[in-house]
């Protein structure tokens, strides 16, 4: 048996009809039909009547029920919505737009991206890891995962990418790495701070695929459910990304950030091609989005 499961979910969102970042459910199957390569160590929650055309299109033998009543969309939606439609909230935006600025639905359907690999790791016990996926993963072929691949794994640290170094310096300050760079130069940046982060892109954690060890699931669900009621404490919605930043912040050792460099690196498959998801620029000569 592979020691990794691979989740994924899909909600339809009626993305197709967004001004922001629009994205019809052809688009997300045949962005997902490259993961089935991970079958049969691969599962999928979805409802129907997209559960019944994934398996047709696709032959994916693991597609189970999405079951909203076990994810964090309908306990914190409500609230995500109030807070995006205040006049308090429009004012911290920063200068670019992004899904979960508008949607309130898309940023909770992306914080229970852990509810699903919780639910998995119960569901198919046996693995010594969990590995979480987004259903629309593969936008560019190169993207696609190659025959038999094998992800290098780490039995006490959640692993996930990002696109800078993270570093806490020995005072306890946070210190951010240059962007799409492996050298290890800080600069002091409150990444820790949700407040901060809200106004400063900072191409950080990439929240699409990411693996956890078996023993740290429940811990890591635990985890983001408070780092959710933080966010919205604080009169702040978003999606899942900054979620980690805190909790990385708190507990440093538990992680693993594989930072994204243009290579190909040890535990996934991505390589240089990948950034044509968004474009960058600069305003007032910080890195903000451009497009996406």
């Amino acid at each position: 048996m592979s020691s990794v499961l691979w989740v994924t979910a899909f909600r339809d969102l009626q993305r197709e009809n967004w001004n922001v970042a629009p994205r019809p459910f052809d688009e997300y199957l045949q962005s997902f039909a490259p993961l089935t390569k991970l079958s049969p160590h691969l599962v999928c929650f979805a409802d129907e009547p997209h559960a019944s055309i994934i398996q047709e299109k696709t032959g994916l033998e693991f597609i189970l029920p999405y079951n909203v009543q076990d994810t964090f969309i309908p306990k914190y939606t409500a609230r995500q919505k109030d807070i995006i439609e205040s006049d308090e909230y429009k004012k911290k935006l920063p200068g670019f737009l992004w899904p979960g600025f508008t949607h309130a639905e898309w940023g909770t359907v992306n914080y229970s991206k852990v509810c699903f690999v919780r639910r998995a790791a119960k569901m198919f016990p046996g693995y010594t890891h969990y590995a979480w996926i987004d259903f629309g993963f593969v936008k560019k072929p190169e993207e696609a995962p190659p025959d038999n691949f094998v992800p290098r794994l780490l039995s006490d640290k959640i692993m996930v990418r990002a696109y800078r170094h993270f570093h806490i310096d020995e005072a306890g300050n946070p210190m951010l790495g240059e962007i799409f760079s492996t050298e290890k130069k800080f600069e002091p940046h409150p990444w820790n701070n949700p407040d901060y982060m809200l106004h400063h892109c900072i191409y950080g954690i990439h929240g699409n695929v990411w693996i956890v060890p078996v023993h740290m699931v429940e811990w890591f669900e635990q985890s983001i459910e408070r780092s959710i009621q933080m966010h919205l404490e604080r009169g702040i919605a978003n999606h899942d990304e900054p979620l980690w930043l805190p909790i990385i912040y708190e507990f440093p050792k538990r992680f693993h950030i594989d930072v994204k460099s243009g290579v190909y690196n040890s535990w996934d498959w991505i390589s240089e091609k990948t950034w044509g998801s968004f474009t960058v620029a600069k305003k007032n000569g910080e890195l903000v989005y451009k497009s996406y």
